[in-house]
């Protein structure tokens, strides 16, 4: 691929959406109110995951009781903090609507749920750019699974190997690389830019020419 990609898929939180440290925060409130204090190496090895893979790991460390309560638990907690909090990243945003302007096919591709990514573009002001959702209860498989971005480039009708991929975490970037396409790691405040590595480009901040392989 040397022009223009055919569509570019975004991840979701951490990516277009500065959601990683509300989330962080969340999961410290309710895993402190059960007696344990999340430490940086949690932090790093869950970001990327979905709630499932999360979950398993802090249970192994501390009692949580009923996934599906916690969970309830810790949307109330998240839902609170982001009408407050969020914040989307200007970069990642313009150059989503230089794309749409353009006619380049965009989709994003989260281990989020597709409600949480919509409520992240509506907040946006940037949903009837975006022509396809994939979030976690759309795929049987997650990141780092090449499933959800093959999922996003085969409903989009196009080839993966003509997608370029737009990822914060070393998960995320595993699973655009595993499925073909063209990955761009993006450093962000809450990610060190070492667990990047695997991309095929690391930037400092998301632009229409860092999608363009050389």
């Amino acid at each position: 691929m040397t022009t223009w990609p055919d569509a570019v898929l975004f991840d979701c939180d951490g990516t277009l959406a500065d959601t990683e440290s509300i989330s962080a925060a969340c999961w410290q409130e309710a895993l402190a109110d059960r007696g344990y204090r999340m430490t940086e190496a949690d932090a790093s090895w869950v970001l990327g995951h979905p709630f499932v893979r999360t979950f398993a790991h802090y249970a192994d460390k501390v009692a949580l009781g009923d996934p599906a309560r916690f969970r309830e638990e810790l949307r109330a907690r998240f839902g609170e903090r982001l009408s407050r909090e969020l914040v989307l990243y200007d970069d990642a945003l313009g150059t989503l609507r230089t794309l749409a302007a353009r006619g380049v096919g965009i989709a994003v591709v989260s281990s989020s749920s597709r409600a949480h990514v919509r409520r992240i573009l509506e907040h946006g002001e940037v949903s009837g750019l975006v022509a396809l959702v994939v979030g976690a209860d759309d795929v049987a498989e997650h990141k780092p699974s090449p499933v959800p971005y093959r999922s996003a480039a085969q409903q989009l009708g196009v080839d993966p190997g003509r997608c370029t991929v737009v990822e914060d975490t070393a998960t995320g970037i595993a699973a655009g690389v595993a499925a073909g396409c063209f990955v761009v790691g993006v450093q962000r405040p809450h990610n060190d830019r070492n667990t990047l590595h695997a991309a095929h480009r690391v930037v400092s901040a998301v632009t229409v020419a860092a999608l363009v392989p050389d």
